[in-house]
């Protein structure tokens, strides 16, 4: 992944989208201002895909989705606050509703685009942490978990994530000492975003 504290690419995607993306993954962002790497999203992007990320170092939740005409790879951190007033700006998802926004660079950091208003968000010069490496394959390495301990508010974080109503979400095991990992979804087709949440397991007593 290539970090860019000054966005380089720029692209459109539907609003509410994006509202439910960024909403999403700040449910597992540090509030720890002295901590402004956890304190923040993280926002990727690959040929045809957009992820956000974050992590408070005991969860992480990832939201993908689909973006037509998204050529290169980068990221950028955007602090939390910023984010925060960004999703209050972003329309809700609603059936039938037509919005979108333009995601390009500026000077300083990104601008957020829509009908007749501009949101600019300076980036954070610094590195996220490289989430990917505790990301085990919950589609093929499953295994089988008799006793695991969890802290309940992070489990409890889960239904703050966007989802389809009534939409379940599906736990990963792997082994007691490693991360389980939810997976659900908002949406299809185009507006499908994908979500991953992860939760570090307690120490049990033997």
């Amino acid at each position: 992944m290539v970090y860019d504290v000054h966005m380089t690419t720029s692209f459109t995607i539907a609003a509410p989208t994006l509202r439910s993306l960024l909403e999403g993954a700040a449910v597992a962002a540090g509030t720890d201002k002295t901590l402004p790497t956890l304190n923040a999203i993280n926002l990727e992007w690959a040929p045809g895909r957009l992820t956000a990320v974050a992590t408070d170092r005991y969860r992480l939740c990832v939201g993908e989705t689909s973006v037509a005409g998204l050529e290169d790879s980068g990221s950028i951190l955007l602090p939390l606050d910023d984010v925060r007033e960004l999703v209050r700006a972003l329309p809700k998802p609603k059936r039938g509703l037509v919005a979108s926004v333009t995601v390009s660079g500026t000077e300083r950091g990104v601008a957020f685009t829509g009908d007749g208003w501009t949101r600019n968000i300076d980036t954070l010069d610094a590195t996220f942490v490289a989430w990917s490496a505790i990301m085990w394959d919950h589609e093929n390495e499953r295994g089988d978990v008799n006793r695991i301990g969890f802290n309940a508010t992070l489990l409890a974080g889960m239904a703050k994530v966007p989802t389809e109503k009534g939409q379940p979400w599906v736990l990963n095991f792997k082994k007691p000492e490693k991360p389980v990992i939810a997976t659900c979804h908002l949406g299809d087709g185009s507006d499908r975003i994908d979500w991953r949440y992860l939760i570090m397991p307690v120490r049990l007593p033997d």
